[in-house]
């Protein structure tokens, strides 16, 4: 994460967070979303320097579509939904598995080097 992007959302979350109120939930969210959206793009960096002559699709253009499924994928299981089918082109895919999906980056990077599955596992 930038180091100067820490500090200054620490500080917002708990200034946000000291008067509960549905204005500090929405405020808390919107933070959550950026950090979301940091978290992404850190990714991506680290995809590019580790694998420069591997052929991806990177998720710039998909800013505001993780986000937007965040929001389906929370309102989702509020509403006791058991299952979600996602069809989407390569932009930002592996993002949205590892950030939003919970698919295990280790195993991602398995697969990245060209392997099958992680042996033991």
């Amino acid at each position: 994460m930038q180091r100067w992007l820490f500090p200054l959302l620490r500080g917002v979350v708990v200034v946000a967070c000291s008067t509960p109120s549905v204005a500090c939930c929405r405020r808390v969210a919107l933070l959550l979303l950026l950090l979301l959206l940091v978290l992404l793009q850190a990714f991506e960096h680290f995809l590019q320097k580790k694998y420069p002559t591997l052929k991806r699709y990177s998720g710039e253009g998909t800013e505001s579509l993780l986000p937007a499924l965040d929001t389906i994928f929370s309102t989702a299981a509020q509403h006791d939904v058991g299952d979600i089918v996602i069809g989407m082109a390569h932009r930002g895919r592996l993002g949205l598995l590892v950030s939003l999906l919970g698919y295990p980056a280790r195993k991602l990077f398995h697969k990245l080097m060209g392997l099958d599955d992680i042996p033991g596992e």
